[in-house]
Order: structure tokens, then sequence, then C-alpha cells
């Protein structure tokens, strides 16, 4: 009898003659395959594959590292520094582990992957855009951690447009507090005007979830963009909601600017 690993081998390479012909390394040339209907077969299992990363991602088998903004602020993610080993740029590599024909677990790394042990099935270099598309569509399926490893995922994707379903996905109550705050996040670091524009959004709702209001509060603060400095201070300004201005106090404080030394002097010393 041929295994369903067996199956799933043949088939895979058959994509592979079919859709990326010559080198894996040729962004139009790389695999698309149906990366669902492989996790729904697959059911059980491990699953690697590879993608290629921005030009502002480097890491090793612990983590990926994002330099963002113009101040070039270096950032680790989904991992720890770990020892002598060094940073590289390279592809990212996924390793899923799924169950029930479902992702209930990823690690993403850069250049290796963190576990040795061989994946019951191995894709290959996949093309980058693809792959991130495919992560955030399983992000209501997945828990709240594995989620935010997708979104991570989907970020460091060479290419791949993300602000729009991840600013969805904060929009969107259905998915809960954590994931939306994981999306707010990298919704910030992507700093688009979009993103700026849900984050106001979410921070002015009155019914929306105060937890969540306050994450906004924090992704503004991180986000690159010159505009979101007048927003924090009109926030701050805003005494109704003790929690939202305690938050925008916190964020404003890594902004040692003159705007913001005269707006702590104004609301601090006034009567």
């Amino acid at each position: 009898m041929i295994s369903v690993l067996t199956l799933l081998a043949s088939c895979w390479c058959a994509l592979l003659a079919v859709s990326a012909p010559g080198s894996v390394h040729d962004t139009a040339q790389m695999a698309r395959p149906d990366l669902n209907r492989i996790v729904e077969t697959l059911e059980a299992g491990t699953l690697l594959f590879r993608y290629p990363t921005g030009e502002d991602v480097r890491g090793h088998s612990h983590g990926v590292e994002i330099i963002l903004g113009e101040g070039r602020q270096r950032c680790l993610f989904n991992g720890h520094f770990a020892g002598d080993e060094a940073m590289v740029r390279g592809p990212a590599v996924a390793l899923a582990t799924v169950r029930g024909g479902k992702i209930v677990a990823l690690e993403i790394t850069i250049g290796t992957p963190r576990q040795t042990r061989q994946p019951d099935l191995d894709l290959g270099t996949l093309d980058a855009v693809w792959v991130a598309a495919f992560f955030l569509e399983q992000v209501p399926r997945m828990s709240d951690d594995t989620a935010g490893d997708a979104m991570l995922g989907a970020v460091i994707a060479r290419e791949a447009e993300v602000a729009a379903p991840l600013l969805a996905v904060v929009r969107d109550p259905s998915h809960g507090t954590d994931k939306r705050q994981s999306a707010l996040f990298w919704a910030a670091v992507l700093a688009s005007e979009k993103a700026l524009e849900t984050l106001r959004d979410v921070i002015l709702e009155e019914d929306e979830d105060m937890e969540l209001r306050e994450s906004a509060v924090f992704a503004l603060s991180q986000m690159d963009r010159p505009d979101t400095l007048p927003l924090l201070m009109e926030i701050a300004r805003d005494d109704d909601v003790p929690q939202l201005q305690q938050a925008a106090f916190f964020a404003l404080a890594e902004h040692n600017t003159p705007e913001v030394v005269a707006l702590f002097e104004e609301i601090l010393l006034e009567d």
C-alpha cells in the first residue's frame, strides 16, 4: 500500500517539474504548490519549506532579526541570540507541525531549521509571495501563538504585500484579542498610511476591547512615521480614558523632543 507521505512526495516532485523549471533561486520560477491541500492531506507530521526574505532580514536557527526604520533598529523575533551562532542573510525556513490537517506549531528561522531531525515532507524553496498568502490564510485556523509566528513568516517574505490582510485581522473581532494584537504590531512595523488609520480607529472606538486599544497605542509608538507623534500627544491630552492616557505617556517618554517636553510640562504643571 502506498503511504500518504509517499503519495505527497510523488505529487510534489511532479509539481516541481511543472511549476519551477530552472533554478529555484530565480523568484519568477519558484514553485507555488497548493499548500492548503498539502497540509490537509498530510493530516499529521512535519512539513518544511524555504522562501526568500526581504533585504532587512537576517537571523539564524534560533531567531529572526529585522532591521526596522531609518534608525536601523534591530529587533529579534521568535527566538534568542544563540551564543556564537552567526547571523546570516538567507532564505527563511518554515517548519510546520501538522495535526488533524491543521498547523498546530510553526517555527520560522533563517538559513537552517532549529530542529535537526528530518521533516516528514520537505518542499524545498517556494515562492515568497505565495508562502505569505498561505500563512495569512491559515491564521483563522491557528492558535494565538502559532498565528503570531505565521504573521512573522509573512512579514519577512520578499516582496509580499501583507498590510491589507493584517489590517483585516485587526478589524475582525472574531479573531480574538491576542491575534488582533499581533496583527496590530506587525501592521505598525510596516508603517503604512492604512495602518495608521486603522490604529487611530481602534484607539478612538469606545466600544472596542480596552486591552486592544492600549495595544494600538503601543503599536502607534513603534511606527517609523513623523505623523504618529501628534496623534500620541492628542491621546495624552485626553483624560477621559485614563488607561489610554497612561499608555500614551509611556509611549511619548521614548521621544525626547521639545514638543513632548512641553506637553509633559503643560499636563504636569497645570492646576
